[in-house]
């Protein structure tokens, strides 16, 4: 798999063995996010680093994922939200203020272009 951003490109390999203590954090993470009743296991024979890596990661992964379904489980809930109403614009309205402002801008013409008439100096 390869991802070009204008600046960079990410070249990576979607089953490649995790190689770092934060391969190895990203494995346990996504263990823990898909079964978050698992007893974390040593995945492979690792050294106390990579396996310490292993279990925050699972550990994480659990706890955000049980986040989640406290979130969802809740009978009030009824969606994502960051803050109460702010008030202000209704979006449709301002959708349309938008659109008309840049419909003036776009389709704007220019007046012809006139030639000004020729100066003539007069000598004293």
């Amino acid at each position: 798999m390869s991802i070009t951003l204008p600046e960079i490109t990410i070249v990576g390999r979607a089953n490649s063995t995790p190689e770092t203590p934060s391969d190895w954090f990203c494995d346990g993470f996504m263990a823990g996010w898909n079964n978050p009743q698992l007893v974390p296991e040593a995945p492979a024979p690792l050294n106390e680093e990579y396996l310490s890596a292993y279990f925050s990661g699972v550990q994480a992964g659990k706890n955000c994922r049980n986040g989640v379904e406290c979130i969802c489980d809740d009978p009030q809930y009824d969606g994502p939200s960051v803050v109460n109403d702010l008030g202000g614009q209704p979006y449709e309205e301002l959708e349309k203020a938008w659109k008309e402002s840049w419909s003036e801008f776009l389709n704007h013409r220019e007046d012809p272009h006139i030639e000004a008439p020729e100066i003539e100096f007069l000598a004293d």
